[in-house]
C-alpha cells in the first residue's frame, strides 16, 4: 500500500474533522441551531469510517485487479449508507426527544465527510498510483 499517501490523506481528514469540531459550535450558536449533543462523536465516527474505508479502498486498488475493485467499491457504495441509514433509524426509534436532530447532524456530516473522500479518492496521486500499479 502507498503508505505516503494514506498518510497525507489522514492529515487532511484529520484537520477537517478537526475544523468541523471547532467550527460546529460557532456556526450553531450563529445560526441558533439545535442540533443533537452528540455531534462531536459523530465526527469521530465518521473520521474512523473513513479512515478504514480508504485503506480497504487501497487495499484492493494495490491488487491490481479491476473487476474485484469494481466489486468491492459498489459494495461499498451501498452498504455503507444502508449501515448509516440503520444506525439513524435505531437512534431514532431508541431516542425519540433527540431523533430528528440526531439525523439532520449527521447527514450533514456525513455529506461533508462523502465530499471530502470523493475529492480524495478522484486525485491525481490516486489515478497515477492505479496506472503504476
Amino acid at each position: 500500500m502507498p503508505y505516503k499517501l494514506i498518510r497525507k490523506f489522514l492529515i487532511k481528514l484529520l484537520v477537517v474533522a478537526l475544523l468541523l469540531m471547532l467550527l460546529t459550535p460557532f456556526i450553531v450558536e450563529k445560526a441558533k441551531w439545535t442540533i443533537t449533543p452528540y455531534w462531536p462523536w459523530i465526527i469521530v465516527f465518521l473520521t474512523v469510517v473513513s479512515i478504514v474505508v480508504y485503506c480497504l479502498v487501497w487495499k484492493f486498488k494495490s491488487k491490481n485487479d479491476h473487476k474485484k475493485f469494481a466489486n468491492f467499491y459498489m459494495i461499498l457504495s451501498i452498504v455503507r449508507p444502508m449501515t448509516y441509514l440503520a444506525i439513524l433509524l435505531v437512534y431514532a426509534l431508541c431516542n425519540k426527544h433527540d431523533g430528528k436532530r440526531f439525523m439532520v447532524t449527521f447527514l450533514v456530516f456525513y455529506l461533508i465527510f462523502t465530499v471530502f473522500e470523493t475529492i480524495q479518492l478522484s486525485k491525481k496521486d490516486f489515478k497515477e498510483k492505479e496506472e503504476n500499479a
